[in-house]
């Protein structure tokens, strides 16, 4: 079917021997993986043994992105006491320290201010997340070398003369502006290089964002999906995000069929650990509610007891086994007690929401939880009340976006064109495979005033869709071409003509500035708008330079970028800006009195480089 649908990718002179697609989760971590076998790869499969990382015994297609420290160490200096899955006895000591979640803060300091208990985060503002990373992939590595050592074998191949590919995944989150200059996957990749993933035969490599990934084996798995025109939105509802894709499928020759990135995959932290958190709490109440019940005179660590019951299988499997017809009913579910608080109970039978040592749960508490992400919700940030969306409103949002685009082009703006709505919804993701969230979306867009509703599928493999898509784009040409996060341009000084009306509102705005005696307008120039394709062809650009000379200030460039959907010719306090020094000669143009200076933007996944030299003579 891949090669009926999708081209296979030119070989390049250095075809890897092995590629692995690694997905880095806020709560678990996914590797999958092909080897080259007479010129092919083979059958993409996926890591389910972790002999460094605690999981000998246990096969399971995931470890858990945890790292943990005894209490009094520094994780700056200190070795680890234990990476990935924990041991019974490690959960029962109270003189460890867990990290978890470090995801969300990447590549920032840690917070310490979420009080006082053992859990993550309580470490001190100096210490970095990198480092965390860096320990946990450092592990990883020596769990995927000892895994995959002896299948290479098998093959004919070593492990240290064997070509290998790693190619990681980023959140959609990470493909914002502000974390695109702020190179938060170029960060990603330098601590996986610190962590041996590159070598003189390993090659690391950001692949997709996770929505896109996502898509990339969805579409490579489903023939009824590759239909000219169809119109796919991928929410893949993770751990600590929930990010989007929207795409139309374009037959080219033949039968082949390419991607066409409707928009910029986007992203919001929104997960599976709000959920978490939210039980933690509801778990907290209770406890305290027997603690007092039961007149137990030793004191409980509750919030540690919470995120015991938290991380309990009876918990987790209880996320899985929501439904509609069990959100609506009396029943409840049943956590057991941390051992604890077991034995410090003598008269469980007089204690009430107590039932053979587990607390009861009603499915209606649980469910609660789920719709406080679901339905949008309210925060405070700096002081100020604010409405974040839930996943009815990005939904919601995509759908606006796509019919708003269709009467742009010629297309309807009624709700009963289908044409001008999305065809299918797939869900991927820890949280994506919720058959609550699943019903609750089903149900939310069938109240809507549109007699088209777009089909709710969860996809195959929802937990590993991530890390198998990566290698599925790497070996075919599903994605092509991506979308722009943003508008990005460069800042150019034009000399200041009186008579221009142009120029004259350039003035009102305080955007004409006075240089060496000179006047001179400040616009933007801007080289790729949101949502324009993009590719890994550099995109270039002559551009002129404020006159350096007569203020005998360092020449550099002026990086302007815009999250608008219309980009205005001036800058604005909303825009981003990012001064590039440039330390090259010049080309200096003495009658003008002007330098000029060629740019070159390179986009990748989730990051930019800006090169900066001189014009190159006609």
């Amino acid at each position: 079917m891949l090669r009926r649908f999708w081209p296979r990718r030119v070989d390049e002179d250095r075809t890897p021997d092995v590629i692995v697609g690694i997905d880095v989760g806020m709560c678990y971590t996914k590797v999958a993986y092909t080897i080259r076998q007479d010129g092919n790869f083979g059958d993409i499969r996926a890591i389910q043994n972790w002999p460094k990382m605690g999981g000998e015994e246990d096969e399971a297609n995931y470890v858990p992105t945890l790292v943990c420290y005894e209490s009094s160490h520094d994780i700056m200096q200190n070795e680890p006491q234990f990476v990935g899955f924990p041991s019974q006895e490690d959960k029962r000591n109270p003189d460890l320290k867990f990290y978890e979640w470090f995801k969300k803060d990447f590549p920032a300091n840690l917070s310490s201010n979420d009080g006082n208990t053992q859990f993550w985060p309580r470490t001190s503002d100096e210490t970095e997340t990198h480092v965390l990373y860096r320990v946990f992939l450092s592990e990883l590595y020596a769990s995927i070398e000892l895994v995959l050592s002896p299948i290479l074998q098998r093959n004919g191949l070593d492990w240290n003369d064997a070509q290998i590919q790693f190619v990681f995944s980023v959140p959609a989150t990470w493909n914002r502006p502000n974390e695109t200059l702020g190179m938060v996957a170029d960060n990603l990749k330098m601590v996986a290089r610190e962590a041996r993933f590159e070598g003189e035969r390993r090659v690391v490599d950001i692949g997709m964002t996770e929505p896109e990934a996502a898509a990339a084996y969805a579409l490579a798995t489903y023939e009824d999906l590759i239909q000219s025109g169809k119109t796919i939105l991928i929410v893949d509802a993770g751990g600590g995000t929930t990010d989007l894709c929207l795409l139309k499928m374009q037959q080219t020759r033949g039968k082949q069929f390419e991607i066409d990135p409707l928009a910029a995959p986007m992203g919001e932290n929104l997960g599976a650990t709000n959920i978490d958190r939210g039980f933690e709490d509801l778990a907290v109440k209770k406890l305290r509610a027997i603690h007092y019940q039961a007149q137990i005179q030793r004191e409980w660590d509750f919030r540690d007891f919470a995120r015991k019951m938290r991380d309990s299988p009876e918990f987790q499997n209880s996320k899985v086994e929501l439904n509609l017809e069990k959100a609506g009913s009396d029943q409840f579910f049943t956590v057991p007690l941390p051992q604890p608080c077991a034995n410090d109970m003598s008269q469980l039978a007089q204690v009430s929401g107590i039932v053979n040592g587990s607390i009861k749960f009603k499915w209606s508490e649980l469910a609660t939880l789920f719709d406080a992400i679901i339905q949008d919700r309210q925060v405070t940030r700096n002081g100020r009340p604010e409405t974040l969306p839930g996943l009815q409103k990005l939904i919601q949002r995509a759908r606006d976006e796509l019919r708003y685009r269709g009467n742009s082009h010629g297309g309807s703006r009624s709700s009963n064109n289908a044409t001008d709505d999305i065809s299918v919804i797939l869900m991927s993701g820890g949280l994506g495979r919720s058959e609550y969230i699943t019903q609750r979306i089903t149900k939310y867009l069938s109240s809507q005033q549109d007699t088209f509703v777009p089909e709710v599928r969860i996809v195959d493999d929802p937990q590993l869709c991530v890390c198998k898509g990566l290698l599925k784009n790497s070996l075919y040409s599903i994605f092509r071409t991506q979308k722009c996060n943003g508008n990005y341009g460069i800042l150019e000084y034009n000399p200041y003509k009186r008579f221009s009306l142009k120029h004259m509102v350039a003035k009102g705005g305080n955007h004409v500035k006075e240089i060496g005696g000179s006047r001179y307008v400040e616009e933007v120039k801007w080289l790729v708008h949101k949502d324009g394709k993009i590719s890994d062809e550099p995109i270039r650009y002559t551009c002129l330079l404020q006159p350096f000379r007569e203020t005998h200030e360092q020449p550099h460039i002026t990086l302007i970028v815009s999250e608008d959907s219309k980009a205005q010719d001036y800058p604005s306090h909303d825009n981003f800006l990012c001064k590039i020094p440039f330390d090259q000669p010049l080309d200096y143009n003495p009658k003008e009195k002007r330098y000029y200076c060629e740019v070159e933007l390179v986009f990748n996944v989730a990051s930019l480089a800006v090169n900066c030299s001189s014009p190159t003579p006609e």
